[in-house]
């Protein structure tokens, strides 16, 4: 059974089966031009597996997104609300592991920044090679 919606524009609100309230909370779903964004993972997003599929789970807390890196392959992104000891440590923790392939990635860009017009979109490259590179190392390792 689908859960109720309310729809505002690029705004879904799926309703978990408390309204909101703890365990069962409501799922927020916003769509942009290419991607779509659910904050946090309540109980009700295990009825939105579809729509979630198309998301990038996004939570200010670790706790929806440990629970979503170990229920499923959803892609997650963690907000920052301010830079503190852990989260400074889980940065520490991943440029630490991976400093060889993250010097190698940063060394290999740097040549073409020395040849006219390919230099100009060497910034483009150089975001999406290090957000790939992102990804690749966080889905190896539960959230910090």
């Amino acid at each position: 059974m689908s859960p109720a919606t309310f729809e505002k524009g690029a705004l879904t609100v799926y309703f978990g089966d408390k309204s909101g309230k703890y365990p069962d909370g409501n799922q927020v779903v916003v769509r942009g031009r290419d991607t779509q964004v659910a904050f946090d993972t309540p109980l009700v997003a295990n009825q939105l597996r579809e729509v979630l599929a198309q998301c990038i789970i996004i939570s200010f807390e670790q706790d929806p997104l440990i629970h979503t890196r170990t229920a499923s392959s959803l892609p997650i992104g963690w907000v920052l609300p301010k830079w503190s000891e852990p989260t400074r440590a889980a940065a520490e923790r991943l440029r630490r592991d991976h400093w060889l392939g993250i010097w190698m990635a940063g060394t290999l860009m740097a040549v073409p920044l020395s040849i006219p017009l390919v230099n100009l979109i060497m910034p483009l490259v150089g975001v999406a090679t290090y957000t790939h590179t992102f990804h690749r190392l966080w889905a190896r390792q539960p959230a910090p």
